[in-house]
């Protein structure tokens, strides 16, 4: 990740979308940071794909676990100093998480109903499925299946998401260099 691409991350946005989820997830017993990051990077890579750009312009990368949010942790600490949420360590089917949990009511000034509704789809899909469930959907996904650890996951690879059947290199190959393509027209 160079440092243009985190210059681009809306801190402010991304902490709105943090405390969306989280007040929208406080009941759901699923609910754990893995599916905070799954859900943020959905809505901000299908928001790409209809608008052109990304609702917080976060950096995603990919991690063993999936698709993983690089300035999460410092919109949360925002949140946390602010007294507005806290990460609560929980244990679920044995298994240690994080939790975001809400403190106090936040009052958005950035998020508008139509991204909210769009946030709320990715909410429905994935909040109420086990963290091993939501991290095995997201390795299905074409741009997880071709990139290395840590490698930053393009907002393009939205359009090459979940193929129906299996990927020949040739075809992984063609969408790489469409992918690039994309790229280097966008950023010219």
């Amino acid at each position: 990740m160079s440092e243009e691409d985190t210059d681009m991350v809306d801190i402010e946005m991304l902490k709105e979308m943090v405390m969306y989820i989280s007040e929208k997830c406080k009941n759901i017993d699923t609910y754990a940071y893995t599916h905070l990051n799954k859900i943020l990077h959905y809505s901000d890579i299908f928001w790409f794909a209809i608008h052109d750009e990304s609702l917080s312009g976060e950096v995603y990368v990919k991690d063993k676990y999936g698709a993983r949010a690089t300035n999460v942790k410092i919109a949360e600490l925002k949140l946390v100093s602010d007294g507005y949420l806290q990460v609560q360590p929980k244990l679920f089917h044995n298994q240690w998480q994080s939790k975001p949990v809400v403190c106090k009511q936040y009052n958005y000034k950035l998020l508008t109903e139509e991204q909210k509704h769009h946030i709320d789809k990715f909410i429905r899909k994935l909040a109420n499925r086990t963290a091993s469930e939501v991290k095995k959907f997201n390795h299905e996904d074409f741009g997880w299946k071709t990139l290395k650890k840590n490698e930053v996951i393009p907002y393009e690879s939205v359009f090459f998401l979940k193929p129906k059947k299996p990927i020949s290199k040739k075809t992984m190959n063609w969408a790489k260099g469409v992918v690039r393509e994309f790229e280097s027209e966008t950023n010219a």
